[in-house]
């Protein structure tokens, strides 16, 4: 049975532009055609890929993440200027270039590392072996 009132629709593309939509896919993408498909066969699309889960319980807002990049540009922004050229003033350059042993003195001096002290060695304890009568001592 034909739909009333249904409008054709056009597509129009600018003469000599190529178009980057691949029309070999209309049917498969259409909900309509998949939901045709599902009253008459019962069987729901399927996915190739295998379903991902996780616990993102714990992630922060979108207003959250963004304010903090914001804080992040802004911490950036406050280092020298000689600094920051070295990165190409990228700040998403700013962990590798930390990371780099090469960078350690330039690093140390503004302050992007902290010099780590080198843990003590323990000194050794004295240890005093009292004898009682309860002590047996065996040769």
């Amino acid at each position: 049975m034909p739909r009333k009132n249904v409008r054709e629709r056009k597509h129009t593309a600018a003469i000599g532009e190529i178009s980057l939509t691949d029309q070999s896919l209309k049917k498969s993408c259409d909900i309509n055609v998949m939901m045709a498909k599902f009253a008459k066969t019962g069987i729901a699309p399927i996915s190739n890929k295998s379903p991902r889960f996780a616990d993102v319980s714990n992630v922060k807002t979108l207003s959250e993440m963004y304010e903090l990049s914001q804080i992040a540009q802004e911490t950036f922004q406050e280092l020298p200027a000689k600094v920051r050229k070295l990165m190409n003033n990228d700040a998403s350059k700013l962990e590798n270039f930390v990371l780099d042993e090469a960078n350690k003195e330039i690093c140390l001096k503004h302050g992007l590392l902290v010099q780590e002290k080198a843990p003590k060695k323990p000194q050794p304890q004295e240890v005093v072996i009292v004898k009682d009568s309860t002590t047996k001592v065996v040769e």
